[in-house]
């Protein structure tokens, strides 16, 4: 079950303090390390509203193009994004940002304390708590109708530390009463290390 809530828009972001709304009881009795939570709150606070300032345009033909965040060992957040690729035509196009994207940030790893990707992506009906895949939308889809057997969209956002930690959260959204979004508390799962093994 889905705890929606309309986007707050402007400045303001629905969730600012998302992790306080996520539970990370698979963390175990420690939970995230303390230095871990601080970064992910900040690069999920610029994150939340880069993808609110995108959606809020409304569904109609709505690109969330892939983008990335890091943060240097001094604390200052860098937009990683893909310019040079055709995401309204190209179907691989998604794929490929991501990828180079995570490129840039495993070159970098060593002068980053955190690093998040963040993308469209389509979450299947639950089946009772079993391992589902997850669906990155190709930007592309806008030429196709919506899904109608109960999959929502979300947005991903992956996130790691080099304190050893990452995570995949998901964020539902929907569109109601035309164009005023709606954002589904967000959702939280372990993740691959890609950076800092």
């Amino acid at each position: 079950m889905i705890n929606w809530h309309p986007a707050a828009g402007g400045s303001q972001l629905t969730f600012p303090r998302p992790f306080d709304l996520v539970d990370l009881s698979f963390l175990g009795i420690g939970g995230l390390p303390p230095e871990a939570r601080a970064d992910f709150e900040t690069c999920l606070a610029s994150v939340l509203q880069s993808i609110e300032i995108h959606l809020g345009m409304g569904a109609s033909g709505t690109i969330v193009p892939p983008a990335g965040l890091v943060m240097d060992a001094g604390g200052t957040l860098d937009v990683l994004t893909e310019h040079d690729l055709d995401y309204a035509y190209d179907a691989g196009a998604a794929l490929t940002a991501l990828g180079t994207m995570a490129q840039r940030i495993a070159g970098r790893a060593s002068e980053l304390r955190c690093a998040a990707l963040y993308y469209r992506a389509r979450l299947p009906v639950p089946n009772g708590g079993a391992p589902q895949e997850v669906e990155i939308w190709r930007t592309t889809h806008w030429q196709e109708p919506p899904p109608q057997d109960g999959a929502q969209d979300a947005i991903a956002i992956d996130l790691e530390h080099r304190a050893g930690v990452a995570l995949a959260l998901f964020v539902p959204f929907t569109w109601q009463d035309g164009d005023r979004l709606f954002l589904g508390e967000p959702l939280a799962g372990l993740s691959r290390r890609r950076y800092w093994n």
